[in-house]
């Protein structure tokens, strides 16, 4: 048996849309007929929804901690009534998370949640996320056990990624099988130009930008407290400390890229950050 794997040369959401029209002929030819989709803020939920209409559709919007945020709220980058019309939305924690963020709060320690996610990522970002959300489908009802699906993810935004797998429930989570990776970026990490704006305000605005659109709600701050802050540590030139701190306001990441990419925004903020005379 042969079948087509398409790389794309970079991760993201540039790849959004021939995404949707490679599961959509994966899906006739092997007739699938449903797709689990990771959609954080609505982007790709959107997407999918208007190009696999003809398919079930189940929506999965993962959390790395307990949100009370409503959908109207979270799908703040796509038509929330045009994706609750044509698919079905799971709203919860990351299959990943939980319980080993636990773990790691109480004894500061790794999990066996942890060391899964991290090493499932080693194939691709996307992929790991695509099994998690078939996972989370499955534990909720949405997806039976008993067929073979697609799984749609990506790396920060979008999709680039697509999988077809069957479900199981976490409890075997070993019984699970990757049958088919359709495509998957050729690398994880995007080539991310560091931030640089000419002046604090246009810092802050981004960094609050970014942050409410993922839900970072420990970045989002006045201008005056973002420069009481950094000034708090350009006084005693603890620039590391500045740097953990931020860290510890992130939370949980997918990937180091990510992690980077806070860090690359609050030091945005700290270049423009004026010294105290």
């Amino acid at each position: 048996m042969e079948a087509k794997i398409t790389y794309f040369e970079l991760p993201g959401k540039r790849n959004t849309d021939a995404v949707m029209q490679i599961v959509k002929k994966r899906a006739r030819e092997l007739g699938i007929k449903t797709v689990v989709v990771a959609s954080y803020r609505g982007y790709t939920a959107d997407k999918a929804v208007r190009a696999l209409g003809n398919l079930k559709i189940v929506i999965v919007s993962g959390f790395s901690e307990p949100t009370k945020l409503k959908l109207s709220e979270i799908f703040t980058q796509g038509d929330e009534r045009l994706i609750k019309s044509k698919a079905s939305v799971l709203i919860a924690t990351h299959l990943f998370s939980g319980v080993g963020q636990a773990m790691n709060k109480k004894f500061n320690s790794s999990s066996t949640e942890k060391i899964i996610a991290h090493t499932l990522q080693m194939v691709g970002i996307g992929v790991k996320v695509g099994i998690e959300c078939t996972i989370m489908a499955a534990d909720a009802g949405l997806v039976s056990v008993d067929e073979d699906i697609i799984a749609v993810a990506g790396t920060r935004s979008g999709a680039d990624t697509a999988i077809v797998v069957r479900p199981v429930n976490s409890q075997d989570l070993f019984d699970l099988k990757v049958k088919e990776i359709l495509c998957k970026p050729s690398e994880n990490r995007a080539k991310a130009e560091l931030p640089h704006d000419s002046s604090l305000e246009g810092a802050v605005a981004r960094m609050t930008m970014e942050a409410k659109a993922d839900t970072r709600t420990n970045l989002v701050m006045t201008l005056a407290k973002w420069k009481k802050l950094v000034r708090s540590y350009m006084e005693s030139n603890q620039l590391n400390d500045f740097q953990k701190e931020i860290v510890g306001r992130v939370g949980e990441v997918n990937s180091e890229e990510e992690n980077n990419r806070w860090l690359g925004l609050a030091m945005n903020i700290w270049n423009n950050t004026p010294e105290l005379d």
